[in-house]
């Protein structure tokens, strides 16, 4: 066998040996690719809490018994609620809320109806609370009482139980979807006398887990 025909049987058998381990490599790597692509997405569009806040909100009729036990009065408020996400959309099943003052939980109570909110997005929900004559002891209505007569305020908290759906996209197909539960504490909502108006009005309270 001469020295060139050697070469070339030694060269052919090298590329048999090579050619299924370069397969191997080039799916390897194709696959680690593949794999950091996927989790590079993930963690860019890994959801973030739907955020809540109380825009705005007031009371009318507010007044507290001469006796200093019972407590009247309507409070509107509109939540504004943030989905920061860019690719993924929520739905709220369901949020009950609950209105209360120290000692005094769930003063009133009240749900809203189900909501959407579309990637990077925001919408609006209104909630309505009525008390008549509701009886929340000498301690609580002297210390709504006394807010109002000294400093023109009285604060009250909000605290809510929300049922989302969310639902992610990524590579713009929709891939899945995640439920879960918040729940979120809006405390204090500082209320002001508004004479204009013979009202209570508040500023944005920030909504937090808790």
């Amino acid at each position: 066998m001469s020295i060139h025909q050697y070469q070339l049987l030694s060269s052919t058998e090298d590329t048999r040996l090579t050619s299924p381990a370069m397969v191997t490599l080039g799916v390897g790597v194709t696959t680690l690719v593949l794999l950091g692509c996927l989790f590079h997405d993930y963690l860019l569009n890994y959801p973030q809490d739907t955020q809540f806040q109380i825009e705005s909100a007031a009371v009318s009729g507010l007044n507290v018994s001469s006796d200093l036990s019972y407590l009247s009065g309507t409070w509107d408020i509109t939540l504004l609620v943030t989905n920061p996400n860019h690719k993924g959309t929520v739905t709220c099943n369901s949020l009950q809320a609950s209105l209360y003052k120290t000692y005094q939980p769930w003063l009133a109570t009240n749900d809203a109806p189900p909501f959407f909110v579309d990637r990077a997005n925001n919408t609006r929900v209104n909630l309505k609370f009525g008390l008549v004559s509701r009886y929340i002891g000498h301690e609580v209505a002297d210390e709504i009482s006394q807010g109002i007569a000294t400093r023109g305020t009285v604060s009250f908290g909000l605290m809510m139980e929300v049922r989302f759906t969310y639902r992610t996209k990524i590579w713009d197909k929709w891939d899945g979807q995640d439920s879960g539960l918040l729940e979120l504490q809006c405390h204090p909502i500082q209320f002001r006398f508004s004479p204009n108006n013979n009202t209570f009005t508040a500023n944005s309270t920030i909504c937090r887990e808790g």
